[in-house]
């Protein structure tokens, strides 16, 4: 059992299919190799770009290519993981200082030597595709007497031979119908023109993974401008100041933008170029066969035509390119590792930026956030239990029943077609953070999934989509852990507090309180003059001064007379029980009626509500905030009947389309909204009508 399952935390003998990068790590002590690298114990497996590991210890293991990051991700993950290597051990200010948008590389945009060798020579693969040399080839075949130009020297022979090629006769002799003739074709499918259609292949590739990278950097840049306009349509000011306040810390150039624009439309017209090839004479011919691999042989052709020249060493700067991107295997295996353990640190600074972007924090700003530790922060829906070692990072409300793990995996996961395969094997109330595709080719309902937290309701994990150049991340996070500890602190509404057998209550009780099967239930938040139980506390304080007197007579009771004070010793452990047992009572209900009164935090703005704004009805309940308009509590679906918590903001407009639900709400969300009184139910994952349920008082409302 060498393989550890980094989602579940399970151990196996090997990595099950599908593999999928990041998510396995090697724990064992055995040497064994994967792709020519040898594997260490704590590194986690990352297919080559064919999929395949090429391990024997392993066997026919492989993985969807799509998954697998490309070199700029991987750099991208390696220079944050750098950055932020040096804030560890540092306090928690400094973390929530570092900005997770890595600035973009200034050398992503340079023109590269393969570049500038395609804008100077590919006229001249043009021409060659265009018009290119061939052989030519002289056949000998029967064809209709109108067509030959040429007759073969056993035209004569053959002729008398076959009568059916006769037309008729004449005086003069047989005229013929059909007869042997010289044709000659032209042979495209010599050397220099395969190396100049494998050019062609190799050289879309080549730009194709450029232009991928440069419109990675294009897409951070372009986001601030997009996300101006999403905002400036937003009622939600905190929401901007968060993301404004992202772009700041970035530090990013206005005229970047253009730059970088302009660089992918350079890029994107060397590649149409490249494309039209495809639809030429030569490409048409011999491009749809398979050549092997080629090498490079300077032929007579290639070393004096002036345009196979130019074609050859256009083939030269390619082979540079690639050889300027081929790596030892060992040092290619390792600087993946790095890119994975730079994606766990980002994956812990997004956490740190979303737990303080939701109101959540230390008590004390001196203590230090290492490598591995945890840490207790107080927020405006109670305490968060921060936990961090090398399994992951989880978070632990108070209120939940168990902790939350993030797992960082490398891999693009909405590039795999059979995701949703991968995705129905996994348990566990875990997130597994993940990059996002730059091309997704899974499924809708599969994306959707992804968005939404019917899978974790159901034993599944949550997924969310983070990288160093989205600026969703901060808010994708914060979002997923405001639904871990906001929906478990609304789910033990009404909250209870169990009673002892033995224990009487006192016969009046306040009306924010119900009582059954020995349970106390707190309905609502107690008003300021209806909030202490008077009864409740002339009982405890009636129990304490029985307890000081039965101690007073013990103290006073003469020691010879074991009789007494066997029973004075009796009587005062007895009242002592249950002395103890009403402070108990009276303290779980104290922390119950605290616990209520989070129900009253707004979860956008963290005003306190009025106790009158706070409507309740069975199991569920409404609270609205009088500063921001925001509601929320608990409803309940119409599709399966359980109740889900929710999240109603005047800035979050309701849609249909969920795949840009991130972008619209943000973080200021629960149940996604899609039309008006209509939710997505985070049980069941369906849509959830409205309906009226009655409240505290005469009247009927929505929830």
């Amino acid at each position: 059992m060498d393989w550890i399952d980094r989602i579940t935390g399970a151990r196996h003998a090997a990595p099950e299919i599908p593999v999928i990068p990041g998510q396995w790590e090697y724990g064992g002590q055995h040497r064994i190799t994967i792709r020519d690298a040898v594997v260490r114990s704590g590194d986690v497996v990352f297919p080559g770009t064919d999929g395949r590991c090429q391990a024997p210890s392993l066997g026919p293991v492989r993985c969807d290519p799509h998954y697998t990051p490309d070199d700029d991700a991987l750099r991208s993950l390696r220079l944050i993981g750098e950055r932020l290597r040096a804030l560890e051990s540092k306090p928690w200010r400094d973390w929530v200082a570092e900005t997770p948008l890595l600035p973009a590389l200034e050398d992503a945009l340079d023109e590269t030597p393969l570049e500038r060798a395609i804008v100077a020579k590919l006229g001249h693969l043009e021409a060659a595709c265009e018009r290119p040399r061939t052989h030519l080839r002289i056949d000998e075949e029967r064809v209709v007497i109108g067509r030959c130009k040429r007759p073969s020297v056993k035209a004569p022979t053959e002729l008398a031979a076959r009568s059916e090629d006769w037309e008729r006769r004449t005086l003069w002799g047989v005229r013929p119908r059909r007869v042997r003739a010289m044709v000659r074709d032209e042979l495209y499918d010599i050397y220099e023109n395969r190396v100049a259609v494998s050019l062609v292949d190799n050289l879309d590739v080549a730009l194709l993974l450029r232009l991928r990278s440069v419109r990675r950097v294009v897409q951070l840049l372009k986001q601030r401008e997009d996300y101006q306009h999403v905002l400036e349509d937003s009622h939600n000011y905190r929401r901007a100041h968060r993301i404004l306040e992202l772009w700041g810390k970035a530090q990013v150039d206005e005229g970047q933008l253009k730059h970088a624009v302009a660089v992918q439309h350079r890029i994107m017209t060397l590649r149409r170029r490249v494309l039209a090839l495809k639809d030429s004479i030569l490409y048409r011919e011999i491009g749809g066969r398979r050549h092997g691999r080629l090498q490079l042989r300077m032929t007579n052709v290639l070393s004096h035509d002036e345009v196979y020249r130019r074609v050859a060493e256009l083939w030269i700067a390619w082979e540079q390119h690639i050889r300027s991107q081929s790596l030892d295997p060992d040092i290619r295996w390792r600087q993946e590792q790095d890119a994975a353990s730079g994606f766990n640190r980002f994956l812990f600074l997004l956490i740190v930026r979303a737990l303080n972007a939701l109101g959540f924090g230390p008590s004390g700003t001196g203590e230090a956030i290492g490598a591995e530790g945890s840490w207790t922060l107080v927020g405006p829906v109670g305490s968060i239990l921060l936990r961090r070692d090398r399994s992951g990072v989880s978070v632990h409300s108070a209120h939940a029943d168990g902790p939350m793990k993030f797992v960082g995996l490398p891999a693009m996961i909405e590039a795999g077609v059979t995701i949703g395969e991968w995705m129905d094997k996994l348990r566990g109330l875990s997130v597994v953070a993940a990059l996002p595709a730059d091309e997704p080719r899974a499924p809708m309902e599969v994306r959707i999934r992804l968005r939404t937290y019917s899978d974790a309701c159901h034993g599944g994990p949550l997924f969310v989509t983070v990288a160093p150049w989205d600026i969703e991340s901060v808010e994708r996070v914060a979002r997923i852990i405001r639904w871990h500890a906001w929906a478990a602190l609304y789910a033990r509404y009404r909250f209870a507090v169990r009673l002892p057998a033995d224990w009487d209550a006192p016969t009046s009780m306040p009306p924010w309180i119900r009582i059954d099967n020995q349970t106390l239930r707190v309905i609502r938040p107690p008003a300021p003059a209806e909030r202490s139980w008077s009864d409740l506390d002339t009982m405890v304080a009636a129990e304490g001064h029985r307890l000081t007197a039965l101690g007073a007579k013990l103290d006073a009771c003469d020691a010879r007379d074991k009789g007494r004070r066997a029973r004075l010793k009796q009587e005062l452990d007895a009242a002592s029980v249950v002395e103890s047992t009403s402070r108990q009572v009276r303290a779980r209900l104290e922390s119950a009626v605290a616990a209520t009164d989070l129900l009253r935090a707004c979860p956008v703005c963290r005003t306190v509500a009025d106790v009158y704004a706070f409507k309740y009805a069975d199991d569920l309940f409404r609270c609205s905030c009088e500063d921001c308009k925001a509601t929320w509590g608990r409803r309940t679906c119409g599709a399966c009947r359980k109740p889900f918590p929710f999240l109603d903001f005047p800035g979050n407009p309701p849609s249909e389309d969920i795949l840009d639900a991130d972008r619209r709400y943000g973080a200021d969300v629960l149940a996604l909204p899609i039309a008006i009184g209509v939710y997505l139910c985070s049980i069941c994952g369906q849509r959830s009508a409205s309906e009226r349920v009655r409240d505290s008082g005469d009247d009927d409302v929505h929830y």
